[in-house]
């Protein structure tokens, strides 16, 4: 590959050359480009989280079926349908072992009915630790207001 077919390659990417010498040149990156600033509102929500314990040492002495099936097992147990989830703007996240979820407090079910969005909470991590229960494995969960 020549010079000038690497120096377009660099540019581009976003990259600028700037020749040293005629063998060798530096790579710096350029600016970006300025972005549109966002309204951003906060608000508080219920976040609960679920961490199957001892998740490491699951991956080193299970197989990947008993692993797999765990997880999903807490996700069945856990994670709302598709509807709840956008009726009530609540975010449902998994990664790995961990499972976030978020529920705005001024969600229309929590104004409808405010007591039980933290009992649902509850319940849900009481589920999920009962459907592990029966391979020995437990979870720490915990919910939250914020």
């Amino acid at each position: 590959m020549t010079t000038e077919k690497i120096a377009r390659f660099i540019s581009s990417r976003g990259l600028r050359t700037s020749h040293s010498d005629g063998r060798s040149f530096q790579m710096t990156k350029t600016k970006a480009k300025p972005t549109k600033k966002r309204s951003l509102k906060y608000s508080l929500h219920l976040i609960s989280y679920i961490d199957i314990l001892g998740f490491r040492e699951l991956v080193g002495e299970q197989m990947p079926n008993f692993i797999s099936r765990a997880i999903r097992r807490v996700i069945e147990t856990t994670a709302p349908d598709a509807q709840v989830l956008k009726a009530n703007r609540e975010n449902y996240v998994n990664f790995s072992d961990l499972i976030v979820h978020t529920v705005p407090i001024l969600s229309p079910a929590n104004k409808k009915s405010p007591e039980g969005l933290v009992f649902v909470e509850i319940n849900n991590l009481a589920l999920a630790q009962a459907a592990l229960i029966e391979e020995g494995l437990l979870i720490r969960g915990g919910a939250h207001n914020r």
